[in-house]
């Protein structure tokens, strides 16, 4: 076994760990403006495109299903386009070049190096940022204010201005949390590398001080999907009998959360939640949950199968509903599942969920438990394949194949 560990391992190399940062780093990088609308990930995704056309043989392999969502979501841009510029949807390609690159350069062993001293090093610092908001009233933002900011055009105040939680160098918790949350998965669910406690502990803190609704459904996933482990698949008293124990001592451990600041502050959120699902209202929540579907339903029947195709046909679309007043030019935000619907329909949808079952068949635990958190999190956050997208989809893919060269899995499985 230690043999085909240190097989699989080998030395990184500049152009591996240029597109190893770069990607997992891209929602930091879109944070800062290159020249006007095109951001450094922009510029990223190009440069390790290129350095990937460069190597030879291809590292992993990109599921077949995963191409035909790509060429589909590429097809209905170009069908239903209105201009020129919406025509090839350059946003989403660059994307998908970052996400051949990875797929092509990248050593799964070599990756969890890499994203294990990102974690660590985020996760401090957020911890430092939470320190120094608590005790010492001192925001330390993670925010680089010599570079011009490609949010919604804020500038590094304003941003600054909104940092009322810990975000580590990210533009908000959620996407800190985006971030961690696969490697809490790797930490927790990979058997087969050496798991280390106090990351483990890091992340958790990290991901709770955040107060990000992401951050929490994710911690409730992972929790869900660690007790199936313990007791489906591992089932035995002497290894559980501390989770019995956990249980025991929850509600104690809830009421002092519970009563706390910072719980006050995490269940408010979540109890908004409910509220938004109770009345329609334009609160975040509701824009996280149930807006997409609600334009969803007002689409006429060709374009709830075929979908939308680009921005500026949902954009028309939601302008002859009852909902359009809810929508400005800063606020276009959809759930992943519904921006899947919204762009390409029920077909596309259909061809997404075709994807993750392909990933999920001769798959291991871990890079079950990767598409699972996926879906769990498109509920909530506007994940498909972007920045948090490619990396969900990277692992699930990288843990499948690693899983069927250790098992020697018929070939039509990994593809």
């Amino acid at each position: 076994m230690k043999k085909a560990k240190e097989s699989n391992a080998s030395k990184i190399k500049p152009v591996e760990a240029l597109v190893i940062v770069c990607m997992l780093l891209h929602t930091v990088l879109d944070i800062y403006s290159f020249s006007g609308s095109i951001t450094y990930g922009n510029i990223a995704d190009i440069i390790v495109f290129g350095l990937a056309l460069t190597v030879r043989k291809s590292v992993n392999i990109i599921p077949f299903p995963l191409w035909c969502y790509i060429g589909y979501r590429v097809l209905m841009s170009v069908l239903s386009f209105s201009s020129i510029s919406s025509m090839l949807p350059l946003g989403f390609l660059l994307q998908v070049a970052a996400l051949y690159a990875t797929f092509r350069v990248v050593n799964l062993s070599n990756f969890i190096k890499i994203f294990r001293f990102l974690g660590y090093t985020t996760s401090i610092f957020l911890l430092i940022q939470y320190i120094g908001l608590t005790f010492f009233n001192v925001r330390i933002s993670g925010i680089l204010e010599f570079l011009p900011i490609a949010i919604g055009g804020d500038t590094y105040l304003d941003v600054l201005d909104l940092r009322v939680r810990p975000a580590s160098i990210f533009s908000e918790p959620a996407h800190y949390a985006q971030f961690i949350l696969p490697l809490l998965c790797i930490e927790l669910f990979d058997d087969t590398r050496k798991k280390s406690i106090p990351l483990i502990i890091l992340i958790i803190a990290g991901l709770l001080l955040s107060m990000s609704g992401t951050a929490v459904l994710g911690l409730l996933v992972i929790g869900i999907i660690y007790l199936v482990k313990l007791f489906v698949l591992h089932a035995s008293f002497k290894k559980t009998w501390w989770v019995f124990l956990l249980v025991a001592l929850l509600p104690v451990g809830y009421q002092y959360y519970a009563k706390s600041e910072l719980g006050e502050m995490v269940l408010g959120r979540t109890e908004s939640v409910v509220e938004a699902s109770q009345a329609m209202a334009v609160s975040s929540e509701y824009v996280r949950l149930f807006r997409g579907y609600d334009i969803f339903g007002e689409l006429n029947v060709s374009k709830k199968i075929f979908g939308c195709g680009t921005k500026e046909s949902i954009i028309q679309s939601i302008a002859t509903t009852r909902y359009s007043s809810m929508f400005d030019s800063e606020n276009f935000f959809f759930n992943g599942i519904a921006t899947i619907l919204l762009y390409t329909g029920l077909i596309g949808l259909f061809i997404y969920l075709w994807t993750l079952i392909n990933m999920w068949k001769g798959n291991s635990f871990c890079g079950k438990s990767f598409i699972i958190l996926l879906v769990a999190l498109m509920l909530i956050a506007s994940i498909v394949i972007n920045s948090s997208g490619v990396l969900f989809l990277f692992l699930a893919c990288a843990y499948k194949q690693e899983n069927y060269r250790k098992h020697l899995l018929p070939k039509s499985h990994v593809s």
